[in-house]
């Protein structure tokens, strides 16, 4: 992001100073024809940054919070929209827990395909929250959802198979 604010304030300055060497009419073309000469190359600078920072930088994780779980579930939730002559429906799985924030139980969810799930032979759960702190100030980056692993006792995933075929 400071990359950005930099190379604005170099074209700005290029153009005050081009501006300031023309005569009067000339002035204000040539103020406006450094600009979007400046703007042009510092779209180019920016792009390579931004392709480099991609290329050499890599996601991080970081613990940013464990909660101490009192219950825990999956389930799935279904959410859509419905227009006049369209709509979608969409269902993502989801682990449901509660835990105690100091106030009082409160519930909480975090999406299936983000979890790990670790069984340990210590009684009751626990989620640890993971979030993306890779990223760089000079240049702007994307951030990755978050990460969640739940720690729930020994023998708490029922192992089963199931196909449903046509009979």
């Amino acid at each position: 992001m400071w990359l950005m604010v930099i190379l604005a304030v170099i074209v700005v300055l290029t153009a005050i100073s081009a501006a300031s060497l023309a005569g009067s009419y000339e002035k204000l073309e040539a103020f406006f024809g450094s600009i979007l000469i400046g703007a042009a190359f510092s779209l180019i600078i920016y792009a390579v940054a931004l392709v480099s920072v991609d290329i050499f930088t890599h996601t991080k994780y970081e613990s940013v919070g464990t909660v101490e779980l009192l219950q825990l579930s999956d389930g799935s939730s279904v959410e859509g929209r419905f227009g006049l002559f369209s709509g979608f429906i969409n269902s993502e799985q989801y682990y449901f827990y509660y835990y105690n924030n100091g106030e009082g139980i409160v519930n909480g969810r975090v999406p299936a395909d983000r979890t790990v799930v670790v069984e340990d032979s210590k009684a009751g759960g626990k989620l640890e929250i993971f979030h993306d702190v890779s990223g760089n100030d000079w240049v702007y980056t994307v951030k990755e959802d978050p990460k969640y692993i739940l720690h729930v006792p020994k023998g708490t995933v029922i192992r089963s198979w199931k196909l449903d075929g046509p009979n």
